[in-house]
């Protein structure tokens, strides 16, 4: 009598997507989805150009806090997530034909904080480990 083939383990679940952007970079991040959250509850949707003014004060915050520091990974995120809101990091102006929509502003915004507690998330099992 042979005893039965063990069973597969089941695959793990994939990873959520994560990125360790710096604190620094994630203040930045944070701060600017909850001034605009608050501006947007205060007055109601902002018109493009106050738009494309909020892009500019987030790319200046990302300067400032240190993002030219950040690993590759990190500098090509950010200027990938701000180019497809139409808005070139390293110029800091708009280079899209036309402005981005709120909702795609608060969007990235918010996955960009999913993808940074989505890697400390990590670091943090890989540590129990």
């Amino acid at each position: 009598v042979r005893a039965p083939a063990p069973t597969p383990a089941p695959a793990p679940a994939p990873a959520a997507p994560s990125l360790s952007i710096p604190d620094p970079l994630m203040v930045v991040i944070r701060d600017r989805l909850s001034t605009l959250r608050k501006k947007v509850a205060t007055l109601g949707p902002p018109p493009p150009k106050h738009l494309a003014a909020f892009l500019k004060s987030i790319a200046e915050h990302l300067s400032s806090a240190g993002l030219s520091d950040a690993n590759v990974e990190v500098r090509s995120y950010m200027n990938k997530g701000m180019a497809s809101l139409g808005w070139d990091l390293v110029l800091n102006m708009s280079v899209g034909s036309e402005a981005p929509s709120l909702a795609k502003v608060v969007l990235w915004l918010q996955e960009t904080i999913a993808l940074s507690i989505n890697d400390t998330k990590a670091k943090a099992k890989a540590d129990t480990n």
